[in-house]
C-alpha cells in the first residue's frame, strides 16, 4: 500500500472500519499475518487518496 510499507495481502484485506479518526488524523489499521495488528497514522497523500475515493464511492467511516 502507498505510503505504508504494508504487505499486499494487508492492503487488500482492509475493511471500512479499518480506516478511522484520531487526534485529527487518519489513520489505518491492518491485520497482518498470524493476526497481528499494526495500526498506523496516514502519511498526507494517503490520506488525501484515500478520502476521495470513500467521497466517490459514498462511503462514510464511523
Amino acid at each position: 500500500m502507498v505510503y505504508s510499507s504494508a504487505r499486499i495481502g494487508a492492503a487488500l484485506g482492509m475493511k471500512v472500519e479499518n480506516v478511522y479518526v484520531q487526534n485529527r488524523r487518519l489513520w489505518v489499521r491492518l491485520c497482518e499475518k498470524g493476526g497481528k495488528r499494526h495500526e498506523m497514522p496516514c502519511h498526507h497523500n494517503l490520506e488525501a487518496q484515500l478520502c476521495a475515493y470513500m467521497e466517490g464511492t459514498g462511503v462514510e467511516t464511523g
